[in-house]
């Protein structure tokens, strides 16, 4: 009922404005502006109690991302076919379906990106909520009885003296043109930054390193391909499957689960793993893929240094030989990435012993970034390794309801005053940073404080 009335008002509006009725996608647009505001209309008070949150760009948003619908829907559609049809690997046509869902994902992320693009609309209730639809019921029954007088083109519009300037093949060449470039625009890498990426894989851990000269690096890899495949896919496109190293903190499962997923399916240089050694299914996973494809493996030991270019720079600070399956936490490796004044130290699951043995090492572990030992469990992040790192950003990879009840109050409580981010409450978590600031983007924003209405 009322996208037939705003479609009209808009077709109203636009036959005042012969350029703009002419154009060939005009009507289309009207109907996609028309059905998004009406949607947004009948669903505010749903979003506003459930999510707290109305987007304001919404609306804009759809008007380019709307038509690449059905597109993406027919590519997908194509590329699904062909690879049950094709024999062997039919990764390729995966490029039938790639610009259409890449050009859609981009103009989601720019309009989410503008900065009043969604406004906070708390203490929305029920009762607002019937009010609300009682209002708009009869505003709609209002409207029903006066019929919306159509405004009649003048007739210059109707037999423009003016030709069109380009017929609708070239105007649909010049709209991809310009898709193609708002995403080769996003998705552009950021010169001179180092980027750290903290993957939402559950409860588990995954971190991807891109340096400011294009190295990537991967630490950890989830607790199993099914978390790790999405989550790398989130943020490398899928026609560069390359990873210059993998690095394994500890061999447990919630770490090393999806590595052997990685090593199938991208391309790895070589592997920096502890020293430590298990004896279970998932460690022996990682072996046979690592004899396999027979990427070159190297042991991390105290005082490995790595350049990554533009002063980026990975240090190894504590790996400890165990097969002893109850101490593989201590066995952690422990890396320390920098870049100017601003620092990452990625901890794995050292417990607090391990802490103090760093500590009393007399080495630099003042941090900008802490990546928190063992998802926010009681036994690590000791309020001495927590003074000695002093860190101003805090980051727990952590699953969400998870049964170890990570991370704890204990540990919370330890971190007060920084900037805590968890991936079960923002998803996935990228800090870049060019040596002197920080950059924070995160795939689920979390207001700071919660109302308690």
């Amino acid at each position: 009922m009322l996208t037939p009335r705003l479609t009209g008002v808009f077709q109203n509006l636009a036959s005042c404005a012969p350029t703009i009725a002419e154009f060939p996608f005009t009507k289309m647009l009207l109907e996609v502006a028309a059905m998004t505001l009406a949607a947004t209309a009948f669903t505010v008070p749903i979003i506003a109690i459930n999510f707290h949150r109305v987007s304001l760009a919404a609306p804009f948003a759809n008007l380019f991302a709307v038509p690449a619908f059905v597109v993406v829907a027919i590519t997908s559609g194509l590329a699904a076919v062909a690879a049950l049809v094709l024999p062997g690997d039919a990764a390729f046509v995966g490029w039938l379906a790639w610009p259409p869902a890449a050009y859609l994902i981009t103009v989601i992320r720019l309009f989410a990106g503008l900065p009043v693009a969604s406004v906070d609309l708390r203490g929305i209730h029920l009762e607002h909520a019937v009010a609300y639809y009682a209002a708009l019921a009869a505003a709609l029954v209002w409207l029903n009885r006066r019929p919306l007088q159509h405004v009649e083109r003048p007739a210059a519009a109707r037999h423009p003296r003016i030709p069109r300037l380009l017929p609708t093949g070239g105007l649909a060449v010049l709209l991809a043109l310009a898709c193609g470039l708002l995403w080769l625009a996003a998705s552009a890498p950021n010169h001179g930054r180092l980027t750290v990426t903290f993957l939402d894989v559950g409860q588990g851990e995954a971190i991807l390193i891109e340096s400011p000269e294009g190295h990537r690096i991967l630490l950890d890899g989830g607790p199993s391909g099914e978390a790790i495949t999405p989550a790398l896919g989130r943020h490398l496109p899928f026609y560069d499957r390359r990873l210059d190293l993998v690095m394994l903190t500890h061999p447990q499962l919630d770490h090393i689960g999806g590595l052997p997923t990685v090593i199938d399916q991208y391309a790895v240089g070589r592997v920096l793993s502890s020293p430590a050694q298990v004896d279970s299914a998932a460690y022996r996973a990682w072996s046979d893929a690592l004899r396999a494809t027979n990427v070159p493996v190297v042991p991390a030991e105290r005082g490995q240094a790595i350049d990554l270019g533009n002063g980026a720079r990975l240090t190894v600070l504590s790996p400890r030989q165990t097969s002893d399956p109850t101490s593989l936490n201590d066995a952690s490796l422990v890396a320390r990435l920098s870049i100017g004044g601003v620092s990452f130290l990625f901890t794995g699951d050292i417990t607090a012993g391990g802490e103090s043995a760093l500590v009393r090492s007399g080495m630099d572990l003042s941090t900008t970034v802490l990546k928190v030992a063992h998802h926010g469990s009681s036994t690590s992040t000791s309020p001495a390794f927590v003074a000695r790192a002093s860190p101003l950003v805090d980051v727990i990879s952590v699953g969400a309801d998870n049964a170890y009840g990570h991370p704890t109050d204990e540990v919370l409580a330890r971190l007060a005053g920084d900037l805590v981010l968890r991936t079960d409450q923002h998803g996935d978590i990228t800090i870049s940073t060019d040596g002197q600031r920080l950059w924070l983007e995160t795939q689920r924003d979390i207001p700071s404080t919660v109302a308690t209405d």
